[in-house]
């Protein structure tokens, strides 16, 4: 519970700047803290980001696993004493849903985009193309849950496959609207993806 509060805060600091109150009052819920991997030293962060990034399918078997080659070469990378490396790992491997398919982190920008497209009209009419907020989060998070690894790959590889189902599923249809949807996590591969994994690391070093 812990790193999932510290990733959903890093990720509004890193992605929600000028989002609308309303929505501002549900994401923080949760508290991440955007200043953590900057508390940290820098060349060891980049590191640790460089490692997590080149082999981030290796870390991701090895921490289900529990075990591995590269999970014990970026828990080097991260100053972490060798006596701790066990509990590490076991803390790595009972977060690794956090980490690797945090369905509420990608959701969040994918809403965001949403709701930039379609403000509520009125006080009066609250909803967002027809879709009440939490009518929007259901159909983004199930989606999101459904295909999470053919949406981190699409993402990795800016194809807006799933990213159009979804568009589909609220009913946008302006090509405009559709386009600037579909562009909604261009470049948020690293913020996304792999900051979970560094966070997730980093929290536990020296």
């Amino acid at each position: 519970m812990k790193l999932k509060k510290l990733l959903i805060l890093t990720l509004i600091s890193s992605l929600f700047i000028g989002c609308s109150s309303k929505n501002a009052n549900h994401l923080n819920i949760f508290q991440f803290p955007g200043s953590l991997l900057g508390t940290v030293n820098d060349r060891k962060r980049e590191g640790v980001e460089q490692y997590a990034q080149t082999n981030y399918e290796e870390l991701k078997s090895e921490i289900e696993r529990g075990e591995g080659e590269h999970l014990d070469a970026i828990l080097n990378l991260a100053k972490i004493k060798k006596s701790n490396f066990s509990s590490v790992k076991q803390m790595l491997k009972r977060d690794y849903k956090t980490i690797f398919h945090n369905v509420e982190l990608t959701a969040q920008p994918i809403m965001q985009a949403f709701g930039r497209l379609y403000m509520p009209k009125s006080a009066k009419d609250k909803t967002m193309n027809g879709f009440t907020y939490t009518q929007a989060w259901k159909i983004v998070s199930k989606r999101v849950d459904r295909e999470f690894e053919i949406l981190r790959h699409n993402v990795k590889l800016h194809k807006g496959d799933v990213l159009s189902k979804i568009a589909d599923d609220l009913k946008i249809e302006e090509k405009q609207k559709r386009e600037t949807f579909l562009a909604a996590l261009d470049g948020k591969y690293r913020t996304i993806f792999v900051d979970p994994l560094v966070v997730g690391v980093m929290i536990h070093s020296d």
